[in-house]
């Protein structure tokens, strides 16, 4: 699947999920880091020359919220599946 694919796929599970599926809470947490922390590294980046420290803790929190997101994405899925 593509990121607008796993975007869609992880909003309709979190709206489904109530509380049996946390880890589709995770999955949209991951996703939500991940999109947070690429607009502030293009914010940063855009009105600091250099990359400087806010960047790359928004670089950071990016690619933890993709690791989150991707690792969680897909157990969420399959649980949905078992519990629906």
């Amino acid at each position: 699947m593509n990121m607008q694919q796993d975007a869609v796929s992880t909003i309709r599970i979190a709206l489904r999920a109530g509380a049996r599926n946390w880890l589709a809470y995770a999955a949209l947490a991951g996703m939500l880091m991940t999109i947070g922390g690429m607009v502030g590294l293009m914010w940063f980046v855009s009105f600091e020359p250099g990359f400087g420290l806010h960047a790359m803790l928004c670089g950071a929190l990016s690619v933890g919220g993709l690791l989150l997101w991707n690792g969680t994405l897909g157990t969420a899925m399959a649980r949905d599946r078992t519990l629906s």
